[in-house]
């Protein structure tokens, strides 16, 4: 069994078998460490990265990372992760909230965009807005944010806003 003590030939153990591609003894390791630890966060995301390798272990994965969760809750990677898995299910509620965490504690801009469509998809287009108007001035991100924000305007009947923003998106890199 791990103790804390433990974790610092740990960390050495798993990277030789990440070395070798023995996933299931860094899987293993990781979980005795972890549960020696658990604020060590670093062996919550190795699980976390070996269960997201597998698809057919996803239930798996939304077990470890709502545990993480309980344990670290505003922790960013497992956010992250079920933000997306959340979105892929359908489960928009969830990876709304999810993206939230990780745009406003974490200032991840990729959740902001996200956090924005997941508020429009959910019909609040007042909270698409405000989020989608944080990303209109920065370039990589400013043709999803009008795309959004035009959506958004459209829902809430302001057309020539719409148009204006909607063409904005479409003529940029979307």
């Amino acid at each position: 069994m791990a103790r804390p003590g433990h974790l610092p030939i740990g960390k050495v153990a798993i990277e030789l078998y990440k070395q070798q591609g023995d996933m299931a003894k860094v899987e293993a390791l990781a979980r005795q460490l972890v549960q020696a630890d658990q604020h060590w966060s670093e062996g919550f995301e190795v699980v976390a990265s070996a269960l997201a390798a597998d698809a057919s272990r996803e239930t798996e994965l939304k077990h470890w990372l709502n545990d993480w969760i309980r344990l670290q809750p505003t922790a960013y990677q497992p956010n992250k992760f079920l933000a997306a898995i959340y979105e892929r299910s359908g489960e928009l509620k969830l990876a709304q909230e999810a993206y939230r965490k990780c745009w406003t504690l974490h200032k991840d801009k990729d959740s902001g965009l996200g956090y924005a469509r997941l508020s429009l998809k959910r019909g609040d287009a007042n909270n698409a807005m405000k989020a989608a108007q944080t990303f209109l001035e920065d370039p990589a991100m400013a043709d999803e944010a009008s795309a959004i924000m035009g959506s958004a305007k459209l829902a809430l009947g302001q057309l020539d806003e719409a148009e204006a923003l909607l063409k904005t998106a479409v003529g940029g890199t979307l």
